[in-house]
């Protein structure tokens, strides 16, 4: 959901309005469906709600470079999709 949202919202996304549209995408299918999307539980942070979950996904997706990282003069941190990712990790020799 993160890639998701992030390539859909313009040139950059926020930290704090990806994790509202996480929370309302989550919320709004468990009001129909009785059952959230992701699965994660969600604590109350002074600028919305978030799920640690989503917070270590967007770390990993910063680490391996689907994403890239903005901090913005005012502190804030916001998100890009990287035009190049890297390259896969070529798969291990298979040794007998």
């Amino acid at each position: 959901m993160i890639i998701f949202f992030v390539e859909r919202g313009g040139k950059t996304m926020s930290k704090t309005k990806l994790g509202r549209l996480l929370y309302f995408a989550d919320f709004g299918h468990y009001s129909q469906h009785h059952r959230s999307i992701s699965g994660s539980v969600y604590r109350k942070y002074p600028l919305g709600p978030a799920s640690e979950d989503a917070l270590h996904m967007l770390n990993d997706l910063v680490e391996d470079g689907t994403l890239i990282e903005h901090r913005t003069p005012q502190g804030g941190i916001s998100y890009t999709i990287n035009p190049a990712p890297p390259p896969p990790s070529p798969a291990p020799p298979i040794g007998y």
